[in-house]
């Protein structure tokens, strides 16, 4: 409706010419053998080789070259020239005495009918699809950039929700389609980059006893390699991958050099600055101390490090923690100190050309990152090679693409609780203690820089140990986190990808594919001696082996008949084969102290992991049309599993659609509509691995020479499992105003998972405590809405803007434990552990439960003899509201002014809750600035000496006081760039030059929750909006400049 209106007042200048016409007699004196240069791009700035220009009413006309440059010499007496290319609606422009036109073509009604890339790389017309598909250009990731790709999708499509964890460098991204089909196993969609499946399992993820994130597969990616990434969001769109598609595909094809094309070099390099955003506020009135007292000793000081229960501040001198005496004042924003500005600096290099039958193009790119958390970040070096080609008077050809990865990850920050936390540190320091006091000794940055046995202990305070601030040996120094505690995760990651395909005669083919995704991770945690919670330390190390092989054989037929019936086929068969090998060492207790390695470690030992699986399927897919209006499509795959012993599912999908515009006589407003309505099942197999229903067995030490042998797992197998079935409806519509001016893309669906697979609990008396069962049912039901247009387009002057937003509802429909028959499923649990996430029959996906206040007929908290708040024990535990956001919409605007681009884009997200650990912490400590009221008067009629009681009581008990709102709305993307004009660049070697400044997560523009980002979140996991000292969230800043030689 928005863009409507804007339509409304807007449309009448929408093909105004800024300059005044020439009168006949000045174009006489004017246009001779006038030479017209320029570029002829699409609305995204993309260049259009091949767009024919002609000077209107004569033969004389040339085409545009791969750059989408031309050049036209101009006859005697001609004004205007004509401008068109295949699928773009043609333009008239009137040249008014220039030399230099710059032309933008939209596309037409017809372009509508252009190909796209669907399912296992099948090229159909978009106006066949009876479904939703989004294709982005790799422009859109390589201007204003995240290190992780997937982040990037955020606020482009709609029903595509994009959560980036507070993680850090190489942190994993948590992208979902349509809602989640799951309620326990991956809920992410299939990665497909050239036609291969890749992996994208995030290994390694923080919880509610802490740990990292390990990063995932997309994220190893390089955006300047990507040319698009198409979103098939809808069942029918991903059937054909049958097992793996269940959560939607994610299609992602590379950059290819063209035939026909000499040597072009192109050079991207980007540098960009992150800063921290620092949303905490603390209470900056009373500093460190216990009972409203300052401490008077160095041990008192030491006791009472970590709270912020004190004096009021008075900027007297007070001793601390490391027995100085300092200003008991405000000691400045620790946050600020702490985190450092970060950056990142990419580099890539591509040479690209062809000759009649090849096309080529390798690259070359060097990203380096360096955090905001000190002495964290990643590199990664990326190889790749795209080659096509044909032969045999082009009746067979070929494609390969492969890419060589290798990435370094370095000291990825510790999440959720406090052991390694430095963000836990950080922000709960008194006001009163400055955190570069806690720098230490200079060379071993949070070290006791000499001896403090005294007051430590006679181990832990040793020169070269952990300097404490506090006596909890669980509140770390952050610069000991940061600087001591290490870790490193090295991948050498190969994709690669082949196809041959023969042309048998004019209407059939036959097409092998294989590809592989193949890699080794290492990984090393070192524990450091003298750490306050493990004196002696310890250290891990561990390599994983990775390969998954898929290899296809299609053959298809299409041909169309004089009566306008037409068919297009394609049958195929896939073999999938997948294994990883882990070895595992651990050395704990060193036995020389600093000295780093696993043959150190007083008790050390090893592990190793095999695993090996598989699947075979077949395939089809038929579409019959008539005259190019009405399509009728149908597929089908069959999947036979290894993991579930050979057991077999049928997933089908038939679709419709129809392009009513070019049958019925619509309003003139109306030059495109389009309606289609798809039915499809796909499944999967959920997180079941490879031995899921074998009975296995560890080996122990051998007792007399004889081997012992135990069942461990606590789970008995199913032999009985079957896979997971999404059944989905989709319903929608195309309409394309006021020829192609104004766009919208409407669909609804409906989609069910049944037979959802969870481990339910059994009863003990059968000698094991769970089983793995087909319980589960979930129900998601959403619109889509995207709407497009260029409300003004003149010949200098260009403005476009989309707006997309989906919104999904998610029901809990069966959740029913076998053991207990409970309609509960808890799946996530806070640190404080009165906060949960649980799955609820009739209830959303996800929803964040816990306690809440016992209160008075007046709604007043109620407090106890001690004047505590009290606990509603008869509501039990509460469901506040899931934690995964139903509505999620983009806006995104594109100005262009001769050769000046800006673009925005804003991110809006609503209707989801969190729990914030890091706000009870706060409580708990002092530091929240509600913690202020009572100091003075105490609270309940109790003396204010006992306010940290009141507080802590809080922490402890009540989960309401610390749930949020977490919709919220931001600037998620800026961009201002500038094509130097061909003009400038006749002289030099170089063909097109751009530069731009960028920009993204600028500006918070709304937020319901105090001192956290509303987006924190420690993982990307399926319990969404539990909060806990996670990383804070950073603004980027910086510049791009691309050339081409």
């Amino acid at each position: 409706m928005i863009l409507v209106l804007v339509f409304a007042t807007c449309n009448m200048y929408a093909n105004v010419n800024l300059l005044p016409s020439l009168g006949d007699g000045v174009a006489e004196n004017i246009f001779q053998d006038v030479i017209i240069t320029g570029t002829i791009t699409d609305k995204n700035g993309a260049p259009l080789p091949g767009a024919n220009v002609l000077a209107k009413g004569t033969s004389v006309g040339v085409v545009s070259n791969f750059d989408g440059d031309y050049t036209i010499k101009v006859p005697d007496g001609v004004t205007t020239l004509v401008v068109s290319f295949i699928g773009f609606a043609d333009q008239e422009i009137n040249i008014n005495g220039r030399t230099e036109i710059n032309i933008t073509l939209l596309e037409s009604a017809e372009g509508l009918n252009e190909v796209v890339v669907t399912a296992l790389g099948i090229k159909r017309s978009k106006r066949s699809l009876a479904y939703s598909i989004t294709k982005i250009d790799g422009d859109d990731f390589t201007e204003t950039r995240e290190t992780n790709i997937a982040n990037g999708l955020a606020g482009k499509v709609a029903g595509v929700s994009v959560t980036k964890p507070a993680s850090g460098p190489g942190g994993a991204s948590r992208v979902i389609i349509r809602g989640n089909s799951s309620l326990t196993g991956n809920n992410q969609p299939l990665y497909v980059v050239d036609g291969i499946p890749i992996d994208n399992t995030n290994r390694g993820t923080a919880g509610e006893w802490g740990g990292s994130d390990g990063g995932d597969g997309i994220g190893n990616l390089n955006p300047d390699d990507i040319e698009t990434m198409s979103v098939l969001k809808g069942n029918s769109a991903a059937a054909l991958y049958g097992s793996l598609a269940s959560n939607g595909v994610i299609l992602i094809t590379t950059k290819k050099g063209k035939t026909n094309q000499g040597l072009q070099v192109e050079i991207n390099s980007n540098y960009v600055f992150e800063e921290a955003i620092n949303h905490l506020d603390p209470q900056t009135e009373y500093g460190h101390g216990l009972l409203g007292q300052k401490p008077t000793t160095q041990t008192e000081a030491w006791d009472a490090g970590e709270f912020s229960w004190g004096a009021k501040l008075d900027g007297s001198s007070v001793i601390q923690f490391d027995g100085v005496s300092r200003p008991y004042s405000y000691s400045g924003d620790n946050f600020d100190k702490f985190y450092r500005t970060g950056s990142t600096f990419t580099n890539t290099i591509a040479l690209s050309g062809g000759a009649e039958r090849l096309g080529y193009r390798f690259s070359a790119s060097n990203m380096e990152n360096e955090s905001v958390m000190p002495n964290s970040g990643m590199k990664r070096q990326t190889f790749s090679m795209n080659m096509h080609g044909s032969a045999l008077d082009d009746k067979l050809s070929f494609q390969t693409s492969a890419q060589y990865i290798f990435q370094n990850v370095r000291n990825r920050p510790q999440l959720a609780d406090s052991p390694y936390n430095a963000h836990y540190s950080v922000w709960q320091l008194p006001v009163t203690i400055n955190v570069l006091d806690l720098r230490g000794d200079p060379d071993r940055l949070g070290a006791n820089p000499e001896d403090a046995t005294d007051l430590y202990g006679s181990t832990m305070g040793q020169k070269g140990y952990e300097l404490l601030p506090t006596s909890s040996i669980w509140f770390q120094n952050p610069y000991w986190a940061a600087y001591q505690q290490t870790n490193n995760i090295g991948k050498n990651r190969i994709l690669a990808s082949a196809s041959l395909q023969y042309e048998i005669n004019d209407w059939a083919y036959v097409k092998a594919r294989g590809g592989v995704d193949q890699f080794d991770r290492i990984t090393e945690d070192v524990f450091p001696t003298g750490t306050g919670h493990n004196l002696t330390g310890g250290m891990n190390q561990g390599q994983l082996k990775y390969k998954q092989s898929n290899f296809d054989v299609m053959v298809g037929s299409s041909h169309e008949f004089d009566n306008g019936i037409a068919y297009d086929f394609l049958a195929g068969a896939n073999k999938m084969r997948l294994q990883e090998n882990g070895t595992y060492a651990y050395g704990n207790n060193f036995a020389l102290p600093f000295f780093y390695s696993i043959a150190n470690g007083i008790n050390n030992g090893g592990s190793s992991s095999f695993a090996k699986l598989g699947s075979h399927s077949v395939y089809g897919q038929a579409e019959i049309s008539y005259k190019n209006w009405l399509f009728l499509t149908g597929s089908a795959r069959n999947d036979w599993f290894s993991v579930l012993d050979g057991r077999d599912i049928f997933y089908p999908s038939v679709g419709v659609s129809a392009v009513l515009s070019d049958v019925l006589k619509l309003p003139e407003a109306i030059n495109y509509a389009k309606v289609r309505t798809s039915w499809a099942q796909v499944g999967g197999v959920g997180d079941i691995n490879a031995y899921s229903l074998n009975q296995t067995y560890s080996l122990g030490r051998a007792q007399l020479g004889i081997p012992r042998g135990a069942i461990t797992s606590g789970s008995v197998r199913n032999a009985n499992l079957n896979p997971l079935l999404v059944t989905e409806l989709e319903l929608g519509f195309n309409l394309q105003f006021f020829n192609n001016r104004l766009g919208v893309d409407f669909s609804y669906y409906d989609k069910k998972t049944e037979d959802d697979i969870l481990s339910a609990g059994i009863s003990y008396t059968s000698g094991y405590s769970s089983t793995i069962v087909n319980i589960g049912e979930l129900s998601n039901k959403g619109v889509e809405l995207l709407l497009t247009g260029t409300p003004v387009m003149t010949d200098n002057f260009k403005w476009d803007v989309s707006f997309n937003m989906g919104y999904n509802k998610s029901e809990v429909v069966s959740l029913v434990d076998p053991e207990n028959d409970e309609e509960r499923f808890n799946i996530g649990l806070s640190r404080a552990r009165h906060a949960w996430v649980t799955h609820i029959e009739g209830m959303p996906f996800g929803q964040i439960t816990g306690s809440v206040y016992l209160r008075d007929s007046n709604g007043e908290i109620a407090l106890d003899a001690n004047g505590l708040p009290q606990v509603d024990t008869d509501a039990g535990t509460v469901a506040f509201g899931t934690g995964v956001h139903p509505f999620n919409a983009g806006l995104q605007n594109s100005f262009r002014y001769k050769d000046w681009r800006l673009s925005f884009l804003i991110d809006m997200r609503d209707g989801a809750v969190g729990h914030s650990g890091t706000n009870q912490q706060l409580y708990r400590r002092g530091v929240h600035k509600n913690t202020l009221v009572g100091r003075e008067t105490g609270i309940g009629g109790r003396p204010a000496s006992e306010i940290r009681n009141y507080y802590t009581k809080i922490f402890n008990d009540i989960a309401e006081e610390f749930i949020y709102d977490a919709g919220f709305i931001k600037l998620r993307e800026l961009s201002l760039g500038y094509n130097v004009p061909s003009k400038f660049l006749e002289k030099t070697f170089i063909r097109k030059a751009s530069i731009s400044a960028v920009g993204r997560n600028l500006w918070l523009i709304h937020s319901n929750v105090d001192n956290i980002d509303p987006e924190s979140s420690y993982n990307a996991g399926n319990a969404q909006g539990l909060d806990f000292f996670a990383m804070p969230q950073s603004t980027s800043f910086g510049f791009n400049v691309n050339l081409t030689f």
